[in-house]
Protein backbone atom coordinates (compact mmCIF):
# COMPACT_ATOMS: atom_id res chain seq x y z
CA UNK A 1 0.00 0.00 0.00
CA UNK A 2 1.44 3.35 -1.45
CA UNK A 3 2.28 5.84 1.60
CA UNK A 4 -0.41 7.89 0.01
CA UNK A 5 -3.35 5.35 0.28
CA UNK A 6 -2.58 5.05 3.80
CA UNK A 7 -2.81 8.99 4.67
CA UNK A 8 -6.45 8.73 2.78
CA UNK A 9 -7.11 5.77 4.91
CA UNK A 10 -6.21 7.31 7.89
CA UNK A 11 -7.54 10.25 7.40
CA UNK A 12 -11.23 8.81 6.76
CA UNK A 13 -10.82 6.62 9.97
CA UNK A 14 -10.37 9.37 11.89
CA UNK A 15 -12.64 11.50 10.29
CA UNK A 16 -15.38 8.49 10.16
CA UNK A 17 -14.39 8.15 13.82
CA UNK A 18 -14.67 11.58 14.90
CA UNK A 19 -18.51 11.44 13.37
CA UNK A 20 -19.09 8.00 15.00
CA UNK A 21 -18.17 9.76 18.83
CA UNK A 22 -20.33 13.03 18.02
CA UNK A 23 -23.09 10.67 17.35
CA UNK A 24 -22.78 8.81 20.87
CA UNK A 25 -22.34 12.05 22.98
CA UNK A 26 -25.25 13.82 21.47
CA UNK A 27 -27.06 10.50 21.28
CA UNK A 28 -29.28 9.63 24.29
CA UNK A 29 -28.32 6.28 23.72
CA UNK A 30 -25.43 4.84 24.73
CA UNK A 31 -23.21 2.42 22.37
CA UNK A 32 -23.91 -1.13 24.43
CA UNK A 33 -27.42 -1.12 23.62
CA UNK A 34 -28.94 -3.01 21.05
CA UNK A 35 -29.25 -1.83 17.52
CA UNK A 36 -32.61 -1.03 17.69
CA UNK A 37 -32.00 1.35 21.03
CA UNK A 38 -28.88 3.03 18.39
CA UNK A 39 -31.17 3.75 15.58
CA UNK A 40 -34.63 2.56 16.15
CA UNK A 41 -36.72 2.31 13.08
CA UNK A 42 -38.77 5.48 13.53
CA UNK A 43 -35.45 7.27 13.33
CA UNK A 44 -33.60 5.70 10.42
CA UNK A 45 -33.87 7.86 7.02
CA UNK A 46 -35.94 6.07 4.79
CA UNK A 47 -37.59 3.76 7.06
CA UNK A 48 -40.63 2.17 5.71
CA UNK A 49 -38.47 2.34 2.47
CA UNK A 50 -37.56 -0.09 0.20
CA UNK A 51 -39.70 -3.69 -0.18
CA UNK A 52 -40.56 -5.88 1.67
CA UNK A 53 -39.76 -9.99 1.06
CA UNK A 54 -39.10 -13.81 2.37
CA UNK A 55 -35.74 -15.32 2.87
CA UNK A 56 -35.74 -18.26 1.15
CA UNK A 57 -32.01 -19.28 1.55
CA UNK A 58 -28.87 -18.14 3.15
CA UNK A 59 -25.95 -17.97 1.18
CA UNK A 60 -23.63 -17.14 3.71
CA UNK A 61 -22.81 -14.42 5.71
CA UNK A 62 -23.58 -11.75 3.49
CA UNK A 63 -25.95 -13.29 0.67
CA UNK A 64 -29.62 -14.08 0.82
CA UNK A 65 -31.96 -15.46 -1.61
CA UNK A 66 -35.56 -14.24 -1.30
CA UNK A 67 -38.32 -16.19 -2.54
CA UNK A 68 -38.96 -14.11 -5.28
CA UNK A 69 -35.69 -15.46 -6.64
CA UNK A 70 -33.78 -12.03 -6.34
CA UNK A 71 -30.08 -12.37 -4.79
CA UNK A 72 -29.78 -10.01 -2.03
CA UNK A 73 -25.76 -8.68 -1.25
CA UNK A 74 -25.77 -6.92 2.25
CA UNK A 75 -24.24 -3.59 2.24
CA UNK A 76 -21.52 -1.77 4.11
CA UNK A 77 -20.11 -5.29 5.64
CA UNK A 78 -17.83 -8.09 4.16
CA UNK A 79 -18.16 -11.77 5.80
CA UNK A 80 -15.24 -14.21 5.52
CA UNK A 81 -15.89 -16.40 2.49
CA UNK A 82 -17.18 -19.48 2.48
CA UNK A 83 -16.40 -20.67 -1.30
CA UNK A 84 -13.33 -20.17 -3.47
CA UNK A 85 -13.77 -19.82 -7.04
CA UNK A 86 -10.81 -22.46 -8.82
CA UNK A 87 -10.77 -22.15 -12.74
CA UNK A 88 -14.74 -22.30 -13.42
CA UNK A 89 -15.56 -23.78 -10.28
CA UNK A 90 -16.31 -22.57 -6.78
CA UNK A 91 -14.79 -24.91 -4.17
CA UNK A 92 -15.97 -25.13 -0.89
CA UNK A 93 -12.93 -23.76 1.10
CA UNK A 94 -14.34 -21.46 4.25
CA UNK A 95 -12.21 -18.94 5.30
CA UNK A 96 -12.20 -18.23 9.79
CA UNK A 97 -15.51 -17.73 11.17
CA UNK A 98 -16.80 -18.29 7.75
CA UNK A 99 -19.85 -21.19 8.87
CA UNK A 100 -19.95 -19.00 12.29
CA UNK A 101 -21.43 -15.55 10.41
CA UNK A 102 -23.05 -17.63 7.88
CA UNK A 103 -25.31 -19.24 11.28
CA UNK A 104 -25.66 -16.01 12.67
CA UNK A 105 -27.17 -14.76 9.52
CA UNK A 106 -29.54 -18.11 9.13
CA UNK A 107 -30.59 -17.28 12.87
CA UNK A 108 -31.38 -13.73 11.73
CA UNK A 109 -33.39 -14.23 8.45
CA UNK A 110 -34.11 -17.89 7.71
CA UNK A 111 -37.60 -18.15 6.21
CA UNK A 112 -38.34 -14.69 7.52
CA UNK A 113 -40.50 -11.66 6.04
CA UNK A 114 -37.44 -8.74 5.72
CA UNK A 115 -37.41 -5.19 4.47
CA UNK A 116 -34.75 -4.39 2.30
CA UNK A 117 -33.80 -0.20 2.15
CA UNK A 118 -31.88 0.53 -0.51
CA UNK A 119 -29.07 3.08 -0.93
CA UNK A 120 -27.99 5.17 -3.50
CA UNK A 121 -26.11 2.42 -5.99
CA UNK A 122 -29.08 -1.06 -5.84
CA UNK A 123 -26.66 -3.41 -8.30
CA UNK A 124 -23.56 -4.94 -7.82
CA UNK A 125 -21.50 -6.33 -10.24
CA UNK A 126 -22.73 -9.85 -9.77
CA UNK A 127 -26.14 -7.93 -10.37
CA UNK A 128 -27.39 -9.28 -6.90
CA UNK A 129 -30.02 -6.35 -5.20
CA UNK A 130 -27.95 -4.00 -2.79
CA UNK A 131 -29.34 -3.52 0.56
CA UNK A 132 -29.56 -2.94 4.47
CA UNK A 133 -32.04 -5.75 5.79
CA UNK A 134 -34.32 -5.21 8.79
CA UNK A 135 -35.78 -7.92 10.27
CA UNK A 136 -38.57 -6.05 12.42
CA UNK A 137 -36.37 -3.80 14.42
CA UNK A 138 -33.29 -5.51 14.17
CA UNK A 139 -30.92 -3.95 11.49
CA UNK A 140 -29.36 -7.72 10.24
CA UNK A 141 -26.25 -5.54 8.38
CA UNK A 142 -25.12 -4.00 12.24
CA UNK A 143 -26.00 -7.14 14.19
CA UNK A 144 -23.09 -9.44 12.21
CA UNK A 145 -20.42 -6.33 12.29
CA UNK A 146 -21.49 -5.74 15.99
CA UNK A 147 -20.99 -10.07 16.88
CA UNK A 148 -17.30 -9.36 14.96
CA UNK A 149 -18.76 -12.03 12.01
CA UNK A 150 -18.39 -9.03 9.30
CA UNK A 151 -15.91 -5.97 8.64
CA UNK A 152 -16.98 -2.89 7.62
CA UNK A 153 -16.47 -2.66 3.76
CA UNK A 154 -17.98 0.72 2.60
CA UNK A 155 -18.20 1.74 -1.17
CA UNK A 156 -19.25 4.91 -2.33
CA UNK A 157 -21.69 5.95 -2.82
CA UNK A 158 -23.62 3.62 -0.20
CA UNK A 159 -22.51 5.02 3.09
CA UNK A 160 -26.20 6.05 4.72
CA UNK A 161 -24.95 3.85 7.76
CA UNK A 162 -21.34 3.75 7.46
CA UNK A 163 -20.52 5.89 10.82
CA UNK A 164 -22.67 3.26 12.74
CA UNK A 165 -20.99 0.07 11.27
CA UNK A 166 -17.85 2.09 11.79
CA UNK A 167 -18.60 2.79 15.54
CA UNK A 168 -20.18 -1.55 15.69
CA UNK A 169 -17.05 -2.51 14.33
CA UNK A 170 -14.30 -1.00 17.13
CA UNK A 171 -17.26 -2.46 19.54
CA UNK A 172 -16.33 -6.20 18.22
CA UNK A 173 -12.41 -5.07 18.04
CA UNK A 174 -12.36 -3.74 21.28
CA UNK A 175 -13.99 -6.92 23.10
CA UNK A 176 -11.94 -9.21 20.89
CA UNK A 177 -14.99 -10.79 19.21
CA UNK A 178 -15.33 -12.96 16.04
CA UNK A 179 -12.70 -12.00 13.37
CA UNK A 180 -11.42 -9.96 15.74
CA UNK A 181 -10.36 -12.61 18.17
CA UNK A 182 -7.49 -13.75 15.77
CA UNK A 183 -7.21 -10.68 13.80
CA UNK A 184 -4.09 -11.38 11.78
CA UNK A 185 -5.49 -14.70 10.13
Amino acid sequence: MSPGSQNIRRCLFFFVAGFALAFLIFSSQGPFGNISSVAPPAEIPGAGAGKVGWVHRVIDGDTVEMTSGVRVRYIGMDTPELRHRVGGDWVYRPQPYAEEARAMNQQLVQGKQVRLEFDQERKDSYQRDLAYIFVGDVFVNAELVRAGYAHVFLKPPNLKYANLFMNLQEEARTRQKGIWERPNQ
